[in-house]
């Protein structure tokens, strides 16, 4: 593994693959319309062992050259990202940070996960940015373990998956069993979880806290109460059609882990005629278009600002101090019953 920031060469790249530098060039280039697939395939295999990624022409620059610049790693589409009141929330601190100490942000949406999107981040950690943030991370996810491995500053919003260093995250097991017990401590209720997509640390955690809550009152664990998905107001929907037609209302109670899912769900609740008073749900992390339909809706309040500013902190200080690993921060949350 590259694991020094060796720079690997197009030379040895070219000679691994049995081809020429021009060969290798035009292939990075996108010129190959007339390469054979056996040659691309060659290639590729041995930029990927090489870990190699090409330079924009700063690796001249010395080691501890900065730019003032961080990117920003969110993996949801753009609309989605500046929609969502939580990244909204903690990016207002985060900016906050960076421009208390004078850098500047390049936030990067979208991206397919793989091999290229990770040759690409290298890239900018040579003379573009000097360091990144990563929000949504996957377990193993495959940007934190290899710029981890690289020596490059970074810090994860959330659980660091890779590493018990590196991260600001809020107390999410914590959190999701309190609201599990605020759900079931009364009556013996059927407890639903409206869950994240289940290769995200989030869910692991809430999925958790939710199985460590039902321990607590007692219940029994049911994979069948767990509906695990995106993050989304078209999937609440679909849930909450579901389960309106499956389960007694007196009978079942849902915590849910996303306002914008909370809202789907509840809206399928008013088509399908239901009181919607008579339902016990609880919702993780507060959402204003949520509380603006649903006033009276319990939800657990995170520390939003804090983790935004925390994290560009932490991020910030091991730029300055040429170090690659700092130790994480759990914020707590609250529970919040509104009075009627």
């Amino acid at each position: 593994m590259n694991s020094k920031l060796k720079k690997v060469t197009i030379k040895e790249v070219a000679q691994l693959a049995g081809v020429s530098v021009s060969t290798v060039s035009n292939y990075l280039n996108k010129r190959y319309n007339t390469m054979s697939s056996t040659t691309k395939d060659k290639i590729q295999n041995s930029v990927a062992k090489l870990e190699y990624y090409p330079s924009i022409g700063a690796s001249s620059l010395p080691r501890n050259y900065r730019t003032q610049n961080v990117a920003i790693i969110i993996p949801q589409n753009i609309d989605f990202t500046f929609h969502h009141p939580y990244f909204a929330d903690v990016m207002g601190g985060l900016s906050e940070t960076l421009e208390q100490y004078e850098y500047r942000a390049m936030i990067i949406v979208g991206g397919k996960h793989n091999v290229d999107d990770l040759n690409y981040l290298k890239t900018l950690s040579h003379g573009i940015v000097d360091g990144f943030i990563f929000f949504d991370v996957n377990n193993n996810d495959i940007f934190v373990k290899s710029l981890s491995n690289m020596e490059i500053p970074i810090m994860v919003v959330g659980k660091n998956p890779c590493y018990d260093s590196n991260y600001v995250d809020t107390d999410i097991v914590s959190a999701t069993k309190r609201g599990v017990l605020y759900l079931g401590n009364r009556d013996k209720r059927k407890i639903l979880l409206i869950n994240g997509p289940k290769d995200m640390v989030f869910s692991n955690q809430t999925l958790t806290g939710y199985k460590e809550g039902l321990d607590l009152i007692e219940s029994e664990y049911d994979e069948s109460l767990i509906y695990s998905g995106e993050f989304s107001f078209e999937f609440g929907h679909k849930v909450g059609e579901k389960v309106f037609k499956k389960f007694d209302l007196d009978k079942m109670a849902v915590y849910s882990a996303s306002g914008q899912t909370t809202i789907g769900f509840m809206k399928a609740a008013n088509e399908m005629g239901i009181d919607i008073n008579r339902i016990k749900i609880i919702n993780f992390g507060e959402n204003p278009s949520m509380s603006s339909l649903y006033p009276y809706l319990p939800y657990i309040k995170q520390q939003k600002k804090y983790i935004g500013r925390s994290v560009g902190e932490k991020l910030i200080t091991m730029i300055r101090q040429g170090t690659f690993k700092i130790d994480p921060i759990v914020f707590q949350t609250q529970l919040i019953i509104p009075k009627k």
